[in-house]
């Protein structure tokens, strides 16, 4: 994690206005006049904020999409007086506060010239935009000016006249100012090569007891660095012995390889990178220094540690170089159970490296080993399963997940197998037949929802055989927490006439899944006979909220953000947000989501679902929403579930943005090369996303349908129409890719539930 001071905006905030904050001691008063014409009408800008706060959280889509314009006019409004205005003395009308965010203001709009008019006229001796004025003058002059501002280092006093007044500065207490202060001195002492005062900033930064967890972390990281680049890496060991992040780690293991420790390198990274909980983009950096130093040691390695390395490659993705560490070992292995795990975890890889054919040749020299541990035989027969499916050897497939349910018995290894059999075969085999190997697997499915499905395939299976008695008797008796099978017999009994029984089990499915695909299908289905169930998941009662947190000072945020910081800025922002009480918490959520960042805080605290299912970047998402005639309620729907929200999302296939497209794709939509960059930008992406979703409902008709070619492509669709042209539930519950179907089933249930929550329009589907 680097973060930088703010780009070419910050580079020329002191040129422009020098003259304001200087004269000849003879120049006449100057005629302060009214205020200028900004001034008034920002104050009516953030009144529209507000109001679009609260259409946020508390009114229909329709209400939202009006204070949205108005909020975007305001702004527009804002923007135009302030800059046609020119410089001048009439700014020293305008509260201390304006004048604080309005040169923010200036910064985020890339105006530095007008941002320097005030930095360097009324806002001169402003202690909280200090830091501004010094990484301006670091950069337009040099950074130990900069640095002269600031009075840092502490204990070295600037020369007379050196800071521009700062030597005169009473003494600083710790404010709200101090940690752009500090963030700021450590820079522009890097920049001016002054280790012992970036040091000295990374160390206050972590004797600091507010800033919080993100910024200790930064600070040792990032004084850590400044220890390896001083050539004092055991002062950097000492000091990230237990990583916080990824980065961390890295560090730790660059430090340790200067010491020359290298083998004590690889066991930090594996250590962090397999033994801790943190999430797999923090675990795989760390991953991957370890195995670029680890061949050369794979034999001084325990057993343990060489299988731990190998396997946490494999689960961030990299399982050719695991293949290449696990072979670079030839320390014969101590007993049998050593020879068996190591076997185990070769035949895994090559799987995971979809080497189908040799995943199976090591599955079953696997199972020749003699004395193999317990359970070791079930799995073996699994792991073969899928490496001969994988492989398109169905005869082989059908023939081991059998072999791994007789040797598990009911055991989880049990139930995979022979659900994934069924499944596989219900598409490749009459109607009669599938209905036959769902019952057999249900005998061996010990978890309840597993089972429920497995029966819920069976009676489809039986209604396609042409017997919709038998379907209905498979799952007559479906417990009423299960509202996938209540879902299901409502629909047979619909088919089979019974209005009134599949009415109730309809409702049923709504009261106990009101936000999974088959209790949304039910009271759509339920509102087609003339009922309308109600939304039992906008009744779910508060809860009780925790200890409140301070709530970050909103200039300190935005200076934060204006310096770069963008990433601390918003941890301040989640700690207030996750920790505090309403309606300070709400504040914090508000600022949060308005930069971008979503679903962080209490949900107990924000009305209904709005929390779950925001109308995130809400100008981007209406406009091409109209421009497309698609609800808006879909794009967020896809949104939710491609990218949660993040538009610097970025898929393993290399798609990007809030709506994840390829740049291929991206071509193609707009006519033109897109730069992979300005997929990230929110307007752009989501304006190519729906437009491929349109340009998709023209050919499916069907919105399921599309979300299933969202997912898993155009031609896999295509061809499933092919044998199933009529887009239904059905349909959908036998689409072959558990990932597709399941996503189809996802995005269709928030769509449905943003329409819910916001009043938002879209087309049925029927079903």
């Amino acid at each position: 994690m680097r973060h930088r001071l703010a780009g070419a905006c910050l580079a020329a905030v002191v040129l422009a206005s020098a003259g304001l904050s200087g004269g000849s001691a003879a120049a006449a008063p100057t005629e302060i006049g009214d205020p200028p014409r900004w001034a008034a009408a920002r104050v009516a800008w953030r009144a529209a904020v507000d109001a679009r706060r609260t259409a946020r959280w508390e009114e229909p889509l329709a209400s939202l999409v009006a204070k949205e314009r108005q909020a975007a006019a305001a702004e527009s409004l804002y923007r135009a007086h302030l800059f046609a205005w020119t410089p001048g003395p009439s700014a020293l009308r305008v509260p201390l506060d304006v004048l604080r965010q309005t040169a923010l203001d200036c910064i985020a709009w890339n105006r530095p010239d007008l941002a320097s008019a005030l930095l360097e006229g009324p806002l001169r001796d402003d202690e909280l935009l200090l830091p501004l004025r010094a990484a301006a003058r670091g950069r337009t002059g040099s950074p130990a000016e900069g640095l002269a501002l600031l009075d840092w280092p502490p204990d070295r006093r600037p020369s007379d006249g050196a800071s521009g007044g700062a030597a005169k500065r009473p003494d600083r207490r710790a404010g709200a100012h101090d940690l752009a202060r500090l963030l700021t001195a450590a820079s522009l002492s890097e920049s001016a090569r002054d280790g012992r005062a970036e040091r000295a900033a990374w160390q206050a930064l972590i004797k600091a007891s507010r800033p919080g967890a993100a910024v200790h972390e930064f600070a040792r990281l990032r004084l850590a660095e400044r220890y390896v680049a001083d050539g004092t890496p055991r002062l950097a060991v000492a000091l990230l012995r237990r990583p916080d992040s990824g980065d961390q780690a890295v560090v730790l293991g660059d430090a340790m390889v200067a010491t020359g420790d290298t083998l004590g390198a690889v066991q930090a990274m594996l250590a962090f990178g397999a033994g801790s909980n943190a999430s797999l983009a923090e675990r795989y950096p760390a991953l991957r220094r370890a195995a670029s130093w680890a061949v050369p040691f794979a034999n001084r390695l325990s057993a343990e540690e060489h299988a731990d390395l190998c396997g946490g490659l494999g689960r961030v993705g990299e399982a050719d170089l695991a293949l290449e560490i696990l072979a670079a070992r030839t320390k014969p292995a101590k007993d049998a159970d050593e020879i068996y795990a190591r076997g185990e975890l070769e035949a895994s890889l090559l799987a995971r490296a979809r080497r189908h054919g040799d995943a199976a040749a090591a599955y079953r020299a696997l199972a020749l080993l003699p004395d193999l541990p317990r359970g070791a035989p079930e799995r073996i027969a699994l792991g073969l399963a899928r490496a001969s499916r994988g492989g398109r050897a169905f005869d082989a497939m059908d023939s081991a997940y059998i072999a791994a349910v007789t040797l598990a018995g009911r055991g989880r290894v049990a139930e995979a197998a022979a659900w994934e059999r069924a499944r596989e075969w219900e598409d490749e085999r009459s109607a009669r037949e599938a209905a036959r190997i769902f019952d057999w697997a249900a005998g061996h499915i010990r978890s309840n929802a597993l089972r429920a499905a497995a029966r819920v395939h069976e009676a489809i299976s039986w209604r396609r055989a042409g017997e919709p008695d038998s379907a209905l008797l498979v799952i007559a008796d479906v417990p009423a927490s299960d509202e996938m099978g209540v879902f299901w017999r409502g629909k047979l009994a619909l088919l089979a006439g019974d209005s009134t029984a599949a009415l109730a089990d309809f409702l049923r499915a709504a009261k106990d899944g009101p936000t999974s695909y088959e209790g949304i299908r039910g009271a759509e289905e339920a509102a087609r006979l003339g009922h309308r169930a109600r939304d039992a998941a906008a009744d779910e009662p508060p809860r009780a909220g925790s200890r409140a947190a301070s709530v970050p000072d909103e200039i300190e945020i935005r200076l934060l953000g204006a310096l770069g910081w963008r990433e601390l800025a918003a941890d301040l922002l989640r700690r207030c947000a996750r920790g505090g009480e309403a309606p300070d918490a709400r504040v914090c959520i508000d600022a949060l989501e308005e930069g971008g960042t979503f679903r962080v805080g209490k949900r107990s605290l924000l009305p209904a679902d709005r929390f779950d299912y925001p109308p995130a970047f809400p100008g981007a998402v209406l406009e091409a929403a109209a421009a497309e005639s698609l609800p808006p309620s879909l794009l967020w729907g896809i949104m939710r579930q491609e990218s949660a929200y993040d538009p610097l999302a970025r898929s393993k296939a290399g798609a990007l943005g809030l709506l994840q497209l390829l740049p291929t794709t991206a071509a193609q939509l707009a006519g033109r090369e897109i730069p992979e960059d300005s997929l990230t930008v929110a307007a752009l992406n989501v304006r190519l996303g729906a437009r491929y979703v349109r340009d998709l409902l023209r050919e499916f008709g069907d919105p399921r349908a599309v979300l299933a070619s969202y997912n898993a492509g155009e031609k896999a669709v295509r061809r499933w129409n092919r044998d199933r042209p009529v887009v239904d539930d059905e349909w959908v519950e036998r689409i072959p890719y558990r990932e597709t179907r399941d996503y189809v089933k996802r995005v269709y249930a928030a769509w449905r539930r943003y329409e819910a929550i916001y009043g938002a329009g879209g087309s049925g589907t029927g079903g």
